[in-house]
């Protein structure tokens, strides 16, 4: 039994903390995979779809207690927490693809000093990522064999 049970209402947001499937917000035909980071707006269908045959819904109480019991962490948090849950995690793959992606784009930035300030402030970005990229000296970006055919 919880004591402090944490509710939600149509029009509320909750941020997704980790992987979770849940029913469409918008009463359509199928589930949806939310991934870290993506912000739902709870609406009455959704809470009407998450209901099982007993009336029971895995949103009635979303407290860090009972969402351990039910999944064995925390997967949701009511709010929108867009702003400081990002889709990479520190520490893991993703965060490694994340900060290969946004080195990539600033890669492409014709500007030398815009580019090398591009990629201090990314590097600043994921500096607590557990990536270290400081210490590379050299990185390999796949290329796009028709993107400089105008400079020759």
């Amino acid at each position: 039994m919880t004591i402090n049970k944490l509710t939600v209402s149509p029009g509320d947001f909750i941020t997704v903390l980790g992987t979770i499937t849940l029913p469409n917000p918008d009463g359509g035909p199928s589930a949806i995979a939310y991934q870290r980071g993506a912000v739902i707006t709870v609406t009455t269908t959704l809470l009407e779809a998450s209901r099982n045959r007993f009336g029971e819904s895995s949103l009635d109480d979303l407290s860090d207690e009972q969402q351990t019991v039910r999944w064995g962490r925390p997967l949701l948090a009511v709010g929108d927490l867009s702003a400081s849950v990002k889709w990479w995690q520190a520490d893991s793959s993703s965060a490694k693809l994340a900060y290969d992606h946004e080195v990539h784009n600033a890669s492409l930035i014709a500007d030398p000093d815009e580019r090398a300030a591009a990629i201090t402030a990314i590097r600043e970005k994921f500096k607590g990522a557990g990536l270290n990229p400081s210490n590379q000296t050299s990185r390999t970006f796949p290329t796009d064999p028709y993107a400089r055919q105008d400079a020759r």
